[in-house]
């Protein structure tokens, strides 16, 4: 049986998300824009998108919304061009924090329309907590909790405190203790 190795630029956007989960937001970058290079290079689409994405998740965690911006309407294009249209709404969630940052206006119906027609358990906490911040929807607020909680619940004690410690659990439990407690 042929061993299947994971193409380097895989690797470079894979440990991208490993450090930008943990908040090492300069590091994450440097990967994800490595990762970018390559896929532009041999036209992967696909994790061309989701490089854009994270590469605008990352300035937008660092309060560059307009640098943001940018590589998230990137990314929402080339998922929209691949017809890949649960990406482009979790994309456009992320598009409209940006706006809502830099006072623009967004459709919230749009979102309304999404979480409708979509189960927000089967969206990942972080982009439960977008919709949450965009719409101030507890649903969605509750769901990133008890996905958080779900992942914490099926580690060993000091893996969870270090999870539970990273910058999207932690905002998610403690804004879920003010709003719902």
């Amino acid at each position: 049986m042929k061993n299947k190795t994971v193409p380097a630029y895989y690797t470079l956007f894979n440990t991208g998300n490993e450090y930008f989960d943990k908040g090492d937001c300069d590091k994450a970058l440097d990967n994800f824009e490595r990762s970018l290079e390559i896929s532009e290079e041999i036209g992967d689409k696909p994790l061309m998108a989701r490089n854009c994405n994270r590469i605008g998740a990352v300035h937008s965690d660092k309060g560059d919304y307009e640098k943001a911006e940018k590589y998230i309407k990137k990314s929402l294009n080339l998922h929209k061009e691949l017809e890949e249209g649960v990406h482009a709404s979790l994309t456009t969630a992320h598009l409209y924090l940006c706006y809502k940052n830099l006072s623009k206006e967004y459709d919230k119906n749009e979102l309304n329309n999404f979480i409708k027609n979509f189960n927000i358990d089967d969206i990942p906490d972080r982009d439960n907590y977008i919709l949450y911040k965009l719409l101030g929807n507890k649903s969605c607020l509750k769901a990133a909790y008890n996905q958080v909680q779900e992942k914490a619940d099926t580690m060993e004690n000091e893996l969870k405190e270090k999870f539970l410690s990273y910058p999207i659990p932690k905002q998610i439990i403690e804004e879920y203790k003010k709003v719902m407690d």
